[in-house]
């Protein structure tokens, strides 16, 4: 992954401008669906501050395409179970894995 898009990846993570929430890159506030309030995954953030990374096709909108997010499917997925807090990952915030990212990628 570029480590200048990295670096812009966790400085948004750790902003508090994102609200996060799980199951997509973004999604609208379930209990008002014609709200302007968007919840992302931590994934989605790396779509919003980068319009140019695309969805992985096929995936749902929960997961990004490799080539241009320069992120493996295997990565994503161990992210997005960090977010979501699922398969025996314990969730985190977006502040825990902005540091995981900083460490690991």
């Amino acid at each position: 992954m570029n480590k200048r898009l990295r670096d812009r990846w966790i400085a948004a993570l750790r902003s508090g401008k994102y609200k996060q929430g799980n199951g997509a890159l973004k999604s609208n506030d379930p209990d008002d669906p014609e709200s302007a309030q968007y919840y992302f995954c931590c994934l989605g953030v790396l779509r919003e501050i980068d319009p140019k990374i695309k969805p992985r096709p096929g995936a749902r909108n929960s997961y990004l395409d490799e080539k241009s997010s320069g992120i493996s499917k295997e990565t994503q997925l161990f992210l997005a179970q960090m977010n979501d807090g699922s398969d025996g990952q314990k969730e985190r915030g977006f502040r825990g894995i902005a540091q995981w990212i900083e460490r690991n990628l």
